[in-house]
């Protein structure tokens, strides 16, 4: 199994008229996948190869100049958010040839609860308003994108989600979110 660190209390949700697609994996020489995908994770799409679409995780978004930058190249390769998981075990090579995802759209309904980051991609708690924007969290030790926390911004252009609820006069370490 695959070491899924926050799946227990994601509370995903998925509403009607969702459709669920899929992207083919990147697999090694003995077809093996390349990439562990988890449950939430925010997965980008790699159409280096003509006619296939691959998976890719938003952690592997190459860093570009600066963290806005960067965020904004995740944006534009961001496919969407892993419905199922993927195991890189040996043991299922021949297998897994596709992950399950929900693709980015307006109204879908489609929501889920992420751990929040500050601006340094560390843990926090945090007040936030429905309709408050969220966008991929940085790494905070090194200069990557995080492939499942969030961090607040009030860049409508490197928005990705938005709260669907008020956290309350309490600060909460979790935004439950739908796409922007």
């Amino acid at each position: 199994m695959p070491q899924c660190k926050d799946c227990q209390y994601q509370l995903g949700s998925l509403g009607s008229g969702i459709n669920v697609e899929h992207l083919t994996l990147p697999v090694d020489g003995s077809g093996v996948p390349t990439i562990q995908v988890c449950p939430g994770d925010f997965l980008t799409k790699d159409t280096a190869t003509a006619g296939v679409t691959k998976a890719g995780l938003v952690e592997d978004v190459a860093w570009n100049t600066d963290l806005d930058t960067t965020r904004g190249d995740a944006i534009a390769a961001f496919a969407g958010v892993a419905y199922g998981e993927v195991e890189t075990d040996a043991c299922i090579a021949g297998q897994e040839d596709t992950v399950p995802y929900v693709r980015p759209e307006p109204n879908l309904l489609f929501r889920r609860s992420y751990l929040l980051t500050d601006a340094t991609g560390a843990e926090t708690a945090a007040t936030y308003q429905q309709g408050d924007l969220f966008t991929f969290s940085k790494d905070p030790s090194a200069n990557a994108l995080l492939a499942h926390k969030l961090t607040p911004t009030a860049d409508v252009n490197l928005a990705v989600f938005k709260a669907v609820e008020d956290s309350g006069p309490d600060a909460k370490a979790r935004v439950r979110v739908e796409f922007v």
